[in-house]
């Protein structure tokens, strides 16, 4: 588990989704009268480290990511993440039957995320225009990021990372970039420009706090080690 075919090693989270899925075997396989005893509570989940800072682009870095978008979908798709904190799966899944135009000119998103939590998202008025705009006659059950190759179709998980790969290069920003990298850099913006962390976490649907507390940690704006002496 710990090893890729290739020889390279596995990283520490997704060893731990692989322990984490034995330990669900070993009890059910007890609770079926398989085997005598559970043994699953004896293996332990190591922590894995968290990279959430490696991971967070600048504002400036975020700017040139979006704007290095090929095409207006593709635009779409980067501030969709961005504005609304969205991950892939979200993103992909939304239907304009999802979006709701506001009085204020901005747009309300209906999302379904992990555990089929439901929360509601609003996105600037700036963004929800060009959102509205290329609507054009379709329907409620229509995807809002269509695919080109097959349309009527939405677009896949794969091609959204793809997309954004191709991004990252032409914008000259860390090529191992993701669409839920626009998702960390939603979070960490928000909270170094004074929003409140629980208003962040509802937007993002973190079920713990403690989820989203670790952005206030990823890139500190404050630190002890500026009061230290530099000369001595």
């Amino acid at each position: 588990m710990r090893t890729k075919e290739d020889g390279s090693a596995v990283r520490p989270a997704t060893v731990n989704t692989y322990i984490a899925a034995v330990k669900s075997f070993l009890g059910f396989a007890h609770r079926v009268g398989f085997t005598r005893f559970n043994a699953g509570p004896l293996i332990k989940l190591k922590k894995a480290p968290r990279q959430i800072a490696q991971r967070i682009l600048s504002e400036i870095q975020t700017a040139l990511l979006i704007r290095a978008a090929k095409t207006d979908r593709d635009r779409l798709m980067f501030d969709l993440a961005y504005f609304g904190g969205l991950r892939v799966s979200e993103l992909v899944s939304l239907t304009w039957g999802q979006v709701i135009r506001r009085d204020s000119g901005e747009a309300q998103l209906s999302i379904v995320g992990k555990g089929s939590k439901s929360r509601e998202v609003l996105i600037p008025a700036v963004i929800a225009a060009r959102l509205f705009a290329g609507r054009n006659n379709a329907p409620a059950s229509a995807p809002v990021l269509p695919s080109v190759r097959r349309p009527g179709s939405a677009l896949t998980e794969r091609a959204v990372n793809f997309i954004v790969k191709e991004a990252a290069e032409r914008a000259g920003v860390n090529p191992a970039a993701s669409i839920h990298w626009l998702r960390h850099a939603h979070a960490s913006h928000a909270i170094d420009n004074g929003a409140p962390i629980t208003l962040v976490s509802a937007t993002l649907g973190h079920a713990d706090l403690k989820t989203t507390s670790v952005y206030a940690h990823a890139r500190p704006g404050e630190s002890s080690g500026r009061y230290l002496k530099t000369k001595f």
